[in-house]
């Protein structure tokens, strides 16, 4: 279709598909086929959802004025009539459809696209949703019109793009079911589907959904993390490598990456949000079995104790517990780095051992080994307010190790400066250097860092203190005497939080705690400054005579939907879970599953990415030695009979003949000649050979023999060079007369 308007029926359900969170429900299931490895879906409203918090918070009258306020500014702001018509037939599609289950289900990745399904199980409002989608169809220019077909399958049929048949974008209806498919033949094959053939039946997605499903289930999502990495590497193989007397391993490199990664057994991931108790409770769990190392070893720590947070005081907005040992951290941090590129590797052994030895410490000895596995970040009134009263404790294993290493190392960093003589004049004296001052709270000494700068001061004082086998540090020492002197009980004997705790697995080994309510009240000032602030420039910029809304709401409408946070983390020998409770959906626990995951799918990509760096590397070798045969032919009137005579006579060095694909050693060099393999075939022009002749290609064996570089007389380099090009090129250096070491083929 031309036009914008010719793609606006893509571009309503590409927002449906990719705008609407996900759930699971096993009706829409059933239309999908079983090898679906991505599963997304919402549960639609209901009176469960609209009881609970957030569903009241959402269909708030001050949220619904804020909604009805951007709406009219964008159809002020849409100038031909048309368009109007498309927006508010497009905005009602919407309106309906978010109120029933939805589903999204994607099944493959090829080199031409990808194949996937997009449900809306209307119920009752079917007849309302078809009239509004029709109607829209109806604003298609006729040469739009004319590109829609009709395929019939049964009773059903759908319609289909006819120019678009290697995507072939197809909807209709199958019952009070719609679905938008995309991919050749998978509309009619959804129509087709047997229930037991189908996502529903899949033994694997059923147990994985089951560990994190339950009642009231209004989002879930569903991701088959084997099934992405396979379909991935199909995409972008392994390079094969040359002919050896070996046999060949066929381990992808992508897979070397994610085991040296600690990914590599990242099964799948299952997620759930649940209405319970009028607060949004979310489930993810990672299938992964232990060891968990890598990557996911910050999240297999060891449980959390309520002793561990018993420095926390009751009235702090938000508290973040983690159990992890630095030692284990650092060794695997090391570990990794070692089994993806040992030379990295080498190189941060080397920075280490400097500092260590400026600094005359050990890092796993003196401090590393010293450190407990107990991190703890907290912010509370009575430390101090918001931001201000910020404080991160660390358990410590020898107190009286640790406080030597850190008065060594305050005496290296900042060895003490010489008094001015008394006689000295003020203006003549030195600039304040960096210094450390001492604050006394009991029996407690804080240490604070003092860094002068010009002007009125540094606004910080860095600052740190041991107690009690606790590392304190904030930036203020105030905030650690504030802490040490605090007369509030624990903030693990407040009933608010033991209520939250118990609805969580009792070994959780992370733990985020956020007093949403409080925090709010703390910063209201200031979104109320921001948020009018933002609507009053929102609206001069897009020129809107629609009423501005009074944005936030009152303080207490926004209050009485607001409850305390919990997110907690979890491992058992089969994986990890996240767990989450509050007025909202718990986005923070999932962020790492979503990196992991991601990482995970994208690490082929990933090498793909790392093997185009490679080639560009390869191809300013291969421009340098155009130079220095031209540097040669120059003084030796003449091309070299053999490319090592380019060594030999210094115009270049070994290493240049080899590719970082290839990763051979640099090549020795005798009597004129090579006595080790290199990765660049030498074609000696002949007298008067033209610019565009070939001269020197990379060994297509580096790229699976199905393309190559390739350096040419007029010194220019090519890439993606096929192989029947390469051949009709070498040909053509022949027939010129050219000389060297060519391949066979």
């Amino acid at each position: 279709m031309n036009g914008m308007q010719s793609r606006v029926v893509l571009s309503v359900l590409g927002c449906l598909v990719f705008a609407v969170p996900a759930a699971a429900a096993a009706d829409l299931a059933a239309h999908l086929p079983a090898e679906t490895f991505v599963y997304l879906q919402w549960s639609g409203r209901s009176l469960t959802f609209d009881g609970s918090k957030f569903g009241q918070m959402i269909l708030d009258p001050e949220v619904e004025e804020l909604v009805t306020f951007f709406r009219g500014m964008i159809e002020e702001n849409i100038r031909d009539e048309k368009g109007k018509a498309v927006f508010e037939k497009a905005w009602n599609l919407v309106r309906i459809a978010w109120q029933h289950p939805m589903a999204a289900g994607l099944y493959d990745i090829h080199a031409r696209g990808a194949s996937l399904a997009f449900l809306i199980d209307l119920g009752e409002d079917q007849p309302a949703f078809e009239k509004e989608f029709q109607a829209l169809l109806e604003l298609l220019p006729p040469d739009a019109q004319e590109k829609l077909a009709t395929a019939q399958v049964g009773e059903n049929h759908y319609t289909y793009i006819t120019d678009l048949e290697q995507v072939e974008p197809s909807f209709g209806y199958f019952g009070n079911l719609f679905f938008f498919t995309i991919g050749p033949g998978q509309a009619k094959a959804l129509l087709e589907r047997k229930p037991d053939a189908s996502l529903q039946a899949n033994k694997k997605f059923q147990e994985r959904m089951q560990v994190v499903g339950g009642e009231n289930v209004q989002l879930s999502v569903y991701a088959d993390i084997e099934s992405i990495v396979a379909k991935v590497e199909n995409l972008f193989p392994a390079p094969t490598t040359a002919p050896t007397t070996e046999p060949a391993k066929s381990v992808h490199p992508a897979r070397r990456i994610t085991a040296a990664l600690g990914v590599d057994k990242l099964q799948a991931v299952a997620g759930t949000v649940r209405v319970v108790d009028k607060g949004m409770y979310t489930k993810l769990r990672l299938f992964t079995p232990a060891p968990h190392r890598g990557l996911l070893l910050p999240l297999a720590g060891t449980t959390l104790t309520d002793a561990a947070l018993s420095h926390v005081p009751a009235d702090a907005d938000i508290a973040v517990a983690v159990s992890l040992s630095p030692k284990a951290l650092y060794d695997e941090i090391r570990g990794m780095i070692r089994r993806i590129d040992p030379r990295t590797d080498k190189i941060a052994a080397g920075a280490v051992a400097m500092l260590e030895k400026k600094l005359d410490f050990s890092l796993e000895t003196d401090l590393l080994a010293n450190l407990g596995d107990t991190w703890v970040y907290s912010v509370s009134p009575s430390q101090g307010g918001p931001f201000v009263g910020s404080m991160i404790t660390v358990d410590v294993r020898d107190a009286e190790k640790l406080q030597a290493f850190i008065d060594k190392l305050e005496k290296k960093l900042l060895p003490p400066t010489t008094a001015p003589r008394d006689d000295q004049p003020i203006y003549r004296r030195p600039r304040l250097q960096p210094g450390i001052g001492v604050m006394n709270s009991g029996d407690t000494k804080i240490h604070y860092l003092r860094i002068p700068i010009e002007g009125p001061g540094m606004a910080f004082l860095p600052a740190w203190a041991l107690h009690e086998n606790r590392l304190y540090l904030a930036l203020w020492p105030q905030v650690i005497a504030s802490a040490l002197r605090n007369p509030t009980e624990p903030l693990t004997q407040s009933a608010e939080y033991q209520a939250l705790r118990k609805r969580f697995a009792p070994n959780a080994s992370m733990m985020i705690y956020v007093n949403t309510p409080e925090i709010m009240k703390k910063l209201y000032p200031l979104q109320l400054v921001g948020g009018t602030l933002l609507t009053n420039l929102i609206a001069e910029k897009a020129r809107t005579t629609q009423p501005i809304p009074l944005w936030p709401g009152s303080l207490q409408s926004v209050l009485q939907y607001l409850i305390p946070q919990m997110n907690v983390l979890s491992h058992d020998a089969e994986g990890i879970t996240f767990e989450g409770y509050g007025t909202c959906p718990s986005l923070l626990p999932t962020a790492p599953v979503v990196m992991g995951a991601g990482a995970a799918a994208a690490i082929p990509a990933i090498t793909r990415a790392r093997m185009h760096a490679k080639e560009a590397v390869s191809m300013t070798r291969l421009k340098g030695l155009g130079c220095a045969l031209e540097l040669y032919n120059q003084a030796e009137n003449g091309y070299p009979e053999d490319p090592a005579m380019l060594v030999e006579k210094g115009y270049a060095s070994a290493m240049n003949f080899i590719s970082p694909i290839s990763g051979k050693q640099p090549p020795r060099v005798e009597n004129g000649k090579f006595l080790d393999p290199i990765d660049y075939v030498y074609l000696r022009p002949a007298d008067g050979a033209g610019s565009t002749t070939l001269m020197m290609y990379e060994d297509p064996a580096n790229y699976g023999n199905r393309y190559t570089i390739g350096l040419f007389v007029d010194g220019h380099v090519q890439s993606h060079i096929s192989m029947a090009e390469l051949k009709r090129l070498i040909q053509k250096a022949q027939a010129g007369g050219a000389g060297g070491n060519d391949m066979e083929f």
